[in-house]
């Protein structure tokens, strides 16, 4: 078996894996949103308790809370952003070891890894998130890979680690 794909690190993809590592547990799609639905409430609630008290002190909260938002959202995207800008990942996956591959402002960059090495996997419906520690990862881009392969990929992945370390997000 040999698989060859490439990601490229786009802006829209290095937000969408900030945010999916902001609330990387079990239910992350669900607490994102009752997350953001209690930051909304929370913000109605200072606006209306400001203007029926008169006290503006609230709008020192509302305000924390926009910032927080733009923070997770904006913020940090944006810097991880600035260290993968247009970054192109070349990955090859074979029976025993997969390669990745990188041209950095500094040079390129080439690694080899065993299936061992993965920390943990994470499948979603749009990119494979594969972590070698709790802090080091990989975005494979799936509209990269044909559906064939990217089915042999998935599959390959799956009986080289261990359950523990693979997480199906569907």
């Amino acid at each position: 078996m040999e698989i060859k794909t490439t990601t490229t690190y786009t802006f829209d993809l290095v937000k969408e894996f900030s945010v999916f590592n902001i609330f990387r547990i079990k239910y992350y799609k669900l607490i994102k949103w009752i997350f953001a639905m209690l930051a909304v409430v929370g913000l109605v609630a200072c606006v209306v308790s400001a203007v029926n008290y008169n006290n503006y002190n609230y709008f020192a909260i509302e305000f924390m809370i926009v910032f927080v938002f733009y923070f997770l959202y904006w913020v940090l995207p944006k810097k991880a952003y600035a260290l993968a800008q247009d970054l192109e990942v070349n990955f090859v996956f074979t029976d025993d070891l997969f390669f990745t591959s990188s041209n950095r402002p500094g040079g390129r960059i080439d690694s080899e890894y065993s299936y061992d090495q993965i920390y943990i996997l994470y499948n979603t419906p749009k990119y494979m998130y594969l972590f070698l520690n709790k802090s080091q990862s990989y975005i494979i881009d799936k509209s990269n890979i044909d559906e064939k392969t990217l089915n042999n990929l998935e599959e390959a992945l799956i009986s080289k680690i261990s359950d523990k370390s693979y997480k199906n997000w569907k």
